[in-house]
């Protein structure tokens, strides 16, 4: 469910009573981070969802204390059947006196709410939604030029090209800041997804080349995995593509085939019809920031250290 917060400004007016609530249409989105009209349907709708998850609550409550009492009387039987005196002792203790309530006498007790009554709001799909049922028949939009649309990929490749940071534009159509790094032709790289703007989000560790003078005068250079962190950039998703020699995560050191060469230069750049595109930079920046999470590309490279749900990484 996303998470919607009024902004600080507002928020603390109509605290103060300097503005009423129907004043303050807007509302941040959290998720996208993005600033948007909020209507009276919009504020029964996140009414709604808050609702459904205190039913939901509720039923998980009630069911973990059925399956308790259920367990608790299965060991009274089993008890009964081997010594009545050892299900005595095992009997549960009397209920103390409740606290008392401002010295008036005890506490009532909470109301509790039977799950079986209590019914959940029509979604989006349903026709009693609160905005209207959904338009099945709406035409879709094209996924080609809609930076709304994103599909996910999660692939070790390789870049095409060289793609130089001072290329790419810094700022992304909502005049956000979006960060992209260096990288160089056959390097490896783990994109996680794709927009229909031609953007993608990519996780690399960043490299550093060294040079280092031998004994005769010579000199050897190399590049060097400066670290174990990997930064997560934005780049063209033509500059991409998922070749099998990368698939696990380490370049080859003969770099690609002389097959591959020469389908470059036929103009297929890759096997897959999706990247095979010749290398190019989108003419407009990429919409909006996007941040995924997850292991994908530490999962997929045997090399490299594996993370499990509930580790403590520093």
């Amino acid at each position: 469910m996303k998470i919607e917060i009024w902004r600080t400004e507002a928020w603390c007016g109509m605290i103060m009573g300097w503005v009423p609530p129907e004043a303050i249409p807007y509302a941040f989105d959290a998720v996208s981070k993005e600033c948007w009209h909020c209507d009276k349907k919009r504020e029964s709708i996140l009414n709604d969802q808050c609702r459904d998850v205190k039913i939901l609550r509720i039923a998980a409550q009630t069911e973990k204390v059925r399956q308790e009492k259920l367990r608790a009387a299965a060991e009274r039987f089993n008890l009964e059947k081997l010594a009545p005196s050892a299900a005595d002792a095992a009997a549960p203790e009397p209920k103390k006196m409740p606290s008392q309530f401002h010295g008036y006498g005890p506490k009532p007790p909470p109301e509790e709410e039977d799950p079986d009554t209590l019914e959940l709001k029509p979604r989006w799909s349903e026709k009693a939604y609160i905005e209207g049922a959904y338009a099945q028949t709406d035409a879709k939009k094209k996924f080609w030029g809609d930076g709304d649309q994103c599909f996910r990929i999660n692939r070790w490749g390789r870049m095409k090209k060289d793609l130089n940071e001072k290329d790419l534009p810094p700022c992304g159509s909502a005049g956000s800041a979006i960060p992209h790094t260096d990288l160089r032709k056959n390097q490896a790289v783990f994109v996680v997804d794709s927009s229909g703007d031609g953007w993608s989000i990519a996780r690399v560790q960043p490299e550093l080349n060294v040079s280092m003078a031998n004994e005769d005068g010579t000199r050897r250079d190399s590049i060097e995995k400066v670290t174990g962190v990997f930064l997560q950039v934005v780049i063209p998703t033509t500059y991409w593509e998922p070749h099998r020699e990368w698939q696990d995560g380490p370049e080859p050191h003969e770099g690609i085939s002389a097959h591959d060469l020469a389908r470059q230069e036929d103009g297929y750049w890759s096997e897959g019809d999706f990247f095979a595109y010749e290398p190019q930079i989108p003419a407009v920046p990429v919409k909006r920031w996007r941040d995924p999470q997850g292991t994908e590309h530490t999962d997929q490279a045997p090399h490299l250290m594996h993370f499990s749900g509930g580790d403590r990484v520093v």
